[in-house]
């Protein structure tokens, strides 16, 4: 296994000029408990995207985020 592991993080190296962090729908609206469009687990890998952007960002490597809030919302469906 750790041969694997070392072999992703050769892969999975950041290299300055070619690496950038762009986290994509982070948005309270599936985080927050109560949210319609909660996903509990996805409270799971904040610290996670948090410590990779302080990672990114003390080495000086772009890293950005964005909201995708351009669909329609979605249908509710009732009772009939």
């Amino acid at each position: 296994m750790a041969d694997r592991r070392e072999m992703f993080e050769r892969a999975l190296a950041p290299e300055p000029g070619r690496t950038a962090l762009v986290v994509v729908d982070m948005q309270r609206g599936f985080l927050d408990l109560g949210e319609p469009m909660e996903v509990r687990p996805a409270r799971e890998v904040v610290p996670v995207i948090r410590a990779l952007l302080d990672l990114f960002r003390a080495k000086g490597l772009p890293a950005g985020r964005r909201a995708v809030s351009g669909s329609p919302p979605p249908r509710v469906w009732r009772g009939p």
